[in-house]
């Protein structure tokens, strides 16, 4: 690519020489300068890039440091980019001092963009990641060894200080007086310059975290501006209010990479200095100059940390500034955007609705504090006349799924299993019924900036409410139908946490659109299928039915190995999956489950392949499928491993019917809990036999591994990122991202115990999490971290993209590793 950009620079100075129009001439060549200096850095010839640049602004200006005021309106737009590049370039290269790139360069980018009403919004982002990476540099030196190994040193001098002056005080003893004075000078000398240290690396802190969140935000505000100037006014709406018009522009860019990144990073630093005044100052301000939207697809962070402020303590704490300020944010989010915002409010406050028979209570029940908090919340909205009877129809609606949730398919006095129910007998719809026009549909998203022509609101609910045919908590399937007339199936569960789900799907979400934004990614369409989860309380939540998809496992064996499955029916002489899981359990118990395995591989065939000639029998057609089957699972592979996603058996992936991509179904073992459960995961992820027969004859070596290697170099270049949003993420205080004893029991098939005692040692085990907080959250995020970098277990040095992905496809296949996995997994299918 550096070949074609040079020759196309080559073609453009020709031009230049061509040209005889002096403006003309001298517009092009200062766009050639700029070109030719990228082309440099991007060959790594940085001295030279910076030279090219430095020169040109010479050029323009007479000097770099020159007065901005004698620079005119025309030169403006490209001495502000040049100067922002050449800061940007300076602080990779370290070849110019902190203050010289932040007062020259970068803080004069800013100032003449804002000199002259420039619509460029890039220079305070490049100030800002400055600001942000100085302030990374401070925080390193403090959790550093040596800063703690200085730190107790300093704690050392101090005490010998206080005993020196205890003993001058005390000692009566005249010759000894000269020597101990001098003593304690030397150390009050070495004690103050401490103190200077500290406080200047304590200012540092400050000021650089200031400064990164202050251009954070003015990014946000130019960014939306900056938009709203280029988009050509619309008459379509004639009714709408500016400020409205306003909201609905920022909100479609709200998705953006850039936008999201600094959304993302922004709260993270919020949280992690939630303690400092001027932090929660600065995001006051914010919240009055950028629209709610801005915030609200990271609701479930910001509405998480919601508690009940200390203002009553004398004392300065985190309750006094941070509550408060986040409380306004959520109040304004939930004013102006309801239909995302409340549920999240209402699960909140039915933090502690859990079912009577509900196994380890005490570990799904929110904090009394969040709770109280979310309570004060909601009253103060019921004031708001515009969403008042939105909040009193979701409130209403919350009780309905809630009920339906909990319905019991026992019949009293029989033994057998209702299927069905009628809507109007349930207690809670009658008064739900007259209030659902005024609801977006649950599971449909609903953009931040769609009208009412746009969101489908609930017209109204079938009468009949079936039991699913899976799911030992016997989850209920309702049918709504929608204003735009389609019938939307949604899945109702209870005494099961979705909110977990809820967030890997969130996280999922922000993956495509790393990988819609890379050319490489978006030509193969290469993404993760989501589906919308909402919690209602820490044990129900609302689902969004995939349509038109067959679990994985269901297609290939059945629900029960019956004859209508796959392998029945094309290999109805190799061994019952039945008999292959009971043999597998056994041979886990003697320790013979290597051989076994061997065994059941030679006698249990592939028949996956066939699953893409009954779907689409035209070749052209059976093609595409196949690929998009290839990809999708290459990339949910990948992204599976880095999030450590595991309980990936076959019941938990759908395969779409009509266009064959997977979907990853019960979300709730992530950053690598599946390595806790009694009988651990030891695959990085799900590439059993019958899902690489659907590959074609190449396999894994084909398409598979450069997909892998396409996605995992995305996620790679963009790690920064994604530690950020995953640092958002994990340090949620509503997530534990540990495996309980009860949840490692559940997903392995065996019943808890429901005596006494093992209640009181589950409900040891979550007190003793609560009183921890989320200390796992760390280590989760380190190891990440280390995915990302290319560190794998037993390296001695970071891998690169290829042979990381290559040891991962040789794990995930091994047959030592699939024989040990757990037989309800299904190694062999």
């Amino acid at each position: 690519k550096y070949n074609v950009a040079s020759r196309a620079l080559y073609q453009l100075q020709t031009l230049c020489d061509v040209v005889k129009n002096k403006r003309t001439t001298s517009e092009v060549y200062r766009s050639w300068k700029l070109e030719h200096a990228r082309l440099l850095w991007g060959q790594n010839q940085h001295e030279s890039a910076l030279l090219v640049v430095q020169r040109l602004l010479k050029e323009i200006c007479g000097c770099v440091a020159a007065d901005l005021r004698t620079v005119s309106t025309q030169d403006a737009p490209l001495v502000s980019k040049l100067l922002s590049l050449a800061g940007r370039w300076l602080s990779v290269t370290r070849s110019e001092s902190a203050r010289v790139i932040q007062d020259v360069y970068l803080a004069r980018a800013v100032e003449i963009t804002e000199r002259h009403s420039l619509r460029a919004a890039k220079p305070f982002l490049t100030l800002a990641n400055y600001f942000d990476a100085l302030y990374q540099d401070v925080v390193r030196r403090l959790q550093s060894n040596e800063w703690e190994t200085s730190t107790q040193l300093r704690e050392h001098k101090k005490a010998e200080l206080d005993a020196c002056l205890m003993l001058k005080r005390d000692n009566k003893n005249t010759r000894m007086m000269p020597e101990l004075e001098t003593h304690i000078r030397v150390l009050q000398k070495q004690v103050d310059k401490d103190k200077i240290e500290e406080r200047e690396v304590k200012e540092e802190h400050d000021s650089f975290l200031n400064g990164a969140m202050n251009y954070y935000i003015r990014f946000l505000q130019h960014s939306a501006s900056a938009q709203s100037s280029n988009r050509p006014s619309s008459t379509a709406n004639p009714s709408s209010s500016a400020s409205g018009s306003s909201e609905n522009r920022f909100a479609s860019r709200v998705n953006d990479s850039a936008d999201l990144r600094v959304v993302f990073r922004l709260c993270s630093l919020w949280f992690n200095n939630s303690q400092l005044q001027s932090v929660n100052e600065l995001i006051r301000d914010a919240v009055q100059r950028l629209v709610p939207a801005t915030f609200v697809p990271l609701i479930y962070q910001i509405a998480s940390r919601l508690s009940i402020s200390s203002t009553s303590s004398s004392s300065q704490t985190e309750g006094d500034f941070f509550q408060p300020t986040l409380q306004h944010l959520v109040l304004k989010m939930a004013i102006t955007h309801p239909q995302q915002v409340l549920y999240q409010l209402l699960a909140l406050r039915n933090g502690d609705k859990l079912h009577p028979n509900q196994v380890g209570r005490t570990r799904f029940q929110t904090d009394r504090d969040k709770i109280a908090a979310a309570e004060s919340l909601l009253e103060q909205i019921l004031r708001s006349q515009d969403v008042r009877g939105i909040l009193k129809a979701m409130e209403a609606l919350t009780a309905f799924y809630i009920e339906l949730a909990y319905l019991s398919a026992e019949s009293k006095g029989s033994s057998t299993t209702r299927r069905e129910w009628k809507i109007k007998d349930l207690k809670s719809f009658s008064g739900l019924q007259h209030q659902l026009h005024l609801l977006a549909v649950t599971t449909v998203e609903t953009s931040l900036n769609a009208g009412n022509s746009d969101t489908v609101y609930i017209e109204k609910f079938h009468d009949r409410v079936q039991l699913a045919d899976t799911g030992v908590n016997q989850p209920k399937i309702v049918y709504c139908i929608g204003s735009d007339g389609k019938k939307y199936r949604q899945l109702v569960k209870g005494k099961d946490d979705l909110r977990q789900d809820a967030v890997m799907e969130q996280l999922f979400g922000m993956v495509n659109s790393l990988l819609k934004q890379t050319a490489d990614t978006e030509r193969r369409r290469l993404k993760i299928r989501t589906y919308k989860v909402v919690p209602l309380t820490p044990c129900v939540g609302v689902v969004e039915w995939v349509e038109n998809t067959v679990p994985f496992g269901e297609y290939l064996i059945g629900s029960s190995g019956g004859s209508e499955s796959a392998h029945a029916r094309y290999r109805p002489n190799d061994i019952p999956h039945s008999k292959a899981r009971s043999l597998m359990q056994e041979a886990l118990k003697n320790g013979t489950s290597r051989e076994q395995y061997e065994q059941i591989q030679k006698r249990f065939l592939p028949v996956f392949h066939h699953f893409f000639l009954e779907r689409f029998p035209e070749p052209a057609e059976w093609f595409t499928k196949r690929l998009n089957y290839v990809r999708s699972v290459a990339a949910t592979s990948i992204v599976g491993y880095v999030v450590g996603l595991g309980d990936r058996h076959a019941q938990n992936i759908l395969i779409d019917k009509l266009s064959a991509e997977l979907v990853h179904i019960d979300l709730g073992v992530a950053f690598e809990q599946g390595k806790a459960l009694k009988v651990p995961e030891v695959v990085p992820f799900r590439l059993t036999r019958d899902m690489v027969d659907g590959m074609g004859v190449t396999g894994y070596e084909g398409v598979f591994r450069g997909c892998c290697e396409h996605v995992m170099r995305v996620l790679r270049a963009n790690q920064e990122l994604l530690v950020t949003i995953l640092d958002v993420f994990i340090h949620d205080p509503l997530y534990k991202w540990a495996l309980s004893p009860l949840k490692a029991l559940q997903i392995q098939g065996e019943e808890p115990l429901q005596n006494s005692e093992f209640q009181s040692k589950l409900t040891a085990v979550t007190d003793a999490e609560q009183t921890g907080g989320n200390k796992n959250a760390k280590r989760a995020l380190l190891r990440v971290r280390q995915k990302l970098q290319g560190y794998e277990e037993g390296e001695t040095g970071a891998l690169s993209v290829e042979s990381q992905v290559k040891r991962l496809i040789n794990e995930a296949v091994n047959p030592d590793r699939l024989s040990q996995l757990f037989q309800g997994w299904s190694a062999w299918v």
